[in-house]
Parts: structure tokens; C-alpha cells; sequence
């Protein structure tokens, strides 16, 4: 072998122990790599075993969730229900609260109308008030004027009594003194006086009877206070008294 074969052999045996010691410095390099490799794929599997554990804590808690949101959504469907039902008692109740608002229209109405009959009927009694004043005022003034009659004829009549009693008197003095009974006839005394009371108590007892002729005649009203009208007693019992006084025409009972 030559030096030139032994050259090139040598440089061969060089280029392959470079070549050896690339690939030892790559393997050791590959090495490490997949020794950090090993480490990082440790890590993620820790990781991914957290993971899991998270997913599963997860999961778990999804479960629940859904176990909540199924409670959840059978409240919501009662409570649904209840307010379906409460609406449909608002809509009850709403709808009985306009029958009334209507019902209550009405009685306003019929109460308008019932003011305005009382209006009316209150025009009506005011009226008759104030002609039932008007024939008591009229049946006073008849009365005080039949009051003064009746006093004029009690004391005409005690006049009259009292000069019987004095003729009657005279009388049995003359027949005392003559010692015989007189023959007298009884003389009429029903003197003008006596006859113009007899006849302004008449008048006023027929517009006595006038003024309650106008209240019956009045036309009746329903729900109208009743007025009494004064002086009917009065009335009957100066007729009483006119006709017993006027029969009053003798000196002689």
C-alpha cells in the first residue's frame, strides 16, 4: 500500500470518525430531545389527567346543574299554571268589575232621574205649601173675626140675660104691689144688632167652608206632607153657638 492509498484511507477513516462523532453529538442531541420530549409529554399527561378530573368534576357538576335545571323548569312550569289561572281570575274579576261599573251607571242614572222627579215633586209641595199658607192665613183671619163675633154675641146675650132678669124682676115688684098676676106677652127682641152678627157669622163660615173646599179640591199628590187647616172645630162650634144664641129672642125662658 502506498502512501497515497494510505493518505487517502486515512482521510476516509477521518471523514468517517467526523462522521461518528456528528451522529454521536446528533443522537446525544436526539437524546436529550426526547428526554425533555418524555418530560413535557409527563407534564401533559399530568395535565391531561387534571384536565380529565376537571372534565369529570365537570361533568358531575353539569349533572347537578341539569338535575337543578329540570327542578328549575318544573317550578317554572307551575308556576306558569298559577299565573295562567291568576290571569284568568283577573280576567273574572275585571270583567265583574265592569258589569258593576255598568250596574252602578245605571243606578246614577235612574238616580238623576229620581232627583229630578223629587225636583219636580218639591215645586209641586212648594206650591201647595204656600196655598195651604194662604188659606190658613185666610182661615185665622176667619177666625179672629169669628172670635170677636162670638165675644160681641156673649155679651149682647148677657145683656139680654141680664135685662129679663131686671123686667122679671120689675114685673113681680108690680105684682107684688098689686096683689094680681100680669098678663104680659112675651115681646120679640131680636134686634138688628143680634140679626147682622147672625148674618157676618154666616159669611164667614161660607168662606170657611169656601177655603176647604179649595184644599179638597186641590189635586192629590203621592208622598205629599199632610197640612191641617185650622179652624173646622172652631167653626162647627160657632155655628153651634150662633144657633143656640140666636134662639135667644124672648125677655122670657
Amino acid at each position: 500500500m502506498n502512501f497515497e492509498n494510505m493518505n487517502a484511507l486515512s482521510q476516509k477513516v477521518e471523514g468517517v470518525l467526523g462522521t461518528v462523532r456528528t451522529l454521536k453529538q446528533e443522537n446525544a442531541k436526539v437524546r436529550k430531545e426526547l428526554e425533555n420530549a418524555k418530560a413535557q409529554l409527563q407534564d401533559k399527561s399530568i395535565l391531561l389527567d387534571t384536565a380529565n378530573a376537571n372534565i369529570a368534576s365537570l361533568k358531575s357538576n353539569l349533572s347537578d346543574t341539569n338535575a337543578k335545571l329540570t327542578a328549575v323548569g318544573a317550578s317554572l312550569t307551575d308556576a306558569k299554571a298559577a299565573l295562567d289561572a291568576r290571569v284568568n281570575q283577573v280576567n273574572a274579576q275585571e270583567q265583574a268589575l265592569n258589569e258593576k261599573l255598568v250596574s252602578i251607571a245605571n243606578l246614577k242614572n235612574l238616580a238623576a232621574e229620581k232627583d229630578r222627579d223629587i225636583a219636580a215633586l218639591n215645586g209641586i209641595i212648594n206650591e201647595k205649601i204656600e196655598l195651604l199658607n194662604a188659606l190658613n192665613a185666610k182661615v185665622e183671619e176667619k177666625d179672629a173675626i169669628i172670635a170677636k163675633l162670638m165675644d160681641q154675641l156673649q155679651a149682647q146675650s148677657d145683656e139680654i140675660a141680664d135685662a129679663q132678669e131686671k123686667f122679671n124682676q120689675l114685673v113681680a115688684t108690680i105684682e107684688n104691689e098689686l096683689g094680681t098676676d100680669l098678663s104680659i106677652e112675651e115681646p120679640s127682641v131680636e134686634t138688628d144688632d143680634v140679626q147682622e152678627a147672625e148674618e157676618s157669622v154666616e159669611a164667614v163660615e161660607e168662606a170657611v167652608e169656601e177655603a176647604a173646599d179649595e184644599v179638597e179640591q186641590a189635586p192629590a199628590q203621592e208622598d205629599l206632607p199632610t197640612i191641617e187647616v185650622h179652624g173646622a172645630e172652631e167653626k162647627e162650634e160657632s155655628k153651634s153657638r150662633a144657633s143656640g144664641e140666636g134662639s135667644q129672642t124672648s125677655f122670657f125662658d
